[in-house]
């Protein structure tokens, strides 16, 4: 499973198979976690810009790997090599969505459901059929959020996108676990600031592109999350 899998599914209702937050931002955490993950596998790097308080990508390898969503990725970025990182997710999204879908159904974790709207346009949703893996990462989240455990790679790099679309209190329901929403948020967003989670040597490179993800969001919309 990819990153960029496990944030759709956090972010996807599991009975409606509807998605949270406006359109735009979940599509812009969607790609901003894809390219986070091309950074992590070494297939890209993100250099510092001198001129501006950001990064440039430096694409390094695209051989394909096989992997619908993970190619997607790579076909891209191999169009942007060279530009600002801010510039690179917006084009990221495109299509993203339906090799996710497929990708998910694929593997059993997803299901399609096809129904008419008054009888005449079709309508396709794309509820959970097995949700044993995401409920896997959600206590995993959980647990990071609550400084029970300190985050892995993929879980810093997943609490860092929903960081940057505001989303971390989706995942853990504060007054469940009875803490302040405000602490979830401040502790999601040290995980996503600090990056300990990253290796040393990608460090950098990690908080130059959750700069990027948290850049491209703000630029959208600042509508607040809510279900639709």
């Amino acid at each position: 499973m990819l990153i960029v899998e496990d944030l759709f599914l956090l972010l996807t209702d599991d009975e409606s198979g509807k998605t949270y937050a406006a359109g735009g931002t979940t599509d812009y955490a969607l790609a901003g976690s894809l390219l986070l993950e091309l950074l992590l596998e070494r297939r890209v790097r993100a250099t510092i810009e001198p001129k501006h308080q950001g990064g440039l990508l430096e694409v390094v390898d695209t051989t394909p790997t096989g992997d619908a969503i993970f190619d997607h990725g790579l076909s891209i970025v191999a169009k942007h090599d060279g530009e600002r990182l801010p510039n690179v997710i917006p084009p990221l999204h495109i299509g993203l969505r339906d090799h996710l879908r497929e990708s998910l159904v694929a593997k059993g974790i997803l299901c399609v459901k096809e129904s008419k709207i008054l009888g005449i346009i079709p309508h396709h949703a794309w509820p959970a059929q097995d949700t044993v893996h995401e409920h896997d990462i959600v206590e995993k989240v959980t647990n990071a959020l609550l400084s029970v455990t300190e985050p892995t790679e993929r879980i810093g790099a997943l609490i860092a996108a929903l960081s940057a679309l505001g989303a971390e209190t989706m995942v853990l329901e504060p007054e469940a676990h009875g803490v302040p929403r405000k602490d979830v948020r401040r502790r999601a967003s040290a995980i996503a600031d600090n990056a300990d989670w990253a290796p040393a040597d990608l460090r950098e490179g990690v908080q130059l592109v959750i700069g990027a993800i948290n850049t491209t969001i703000m630029s959208y919309t600042t509508v607040p999350v809510v279900p639709f």
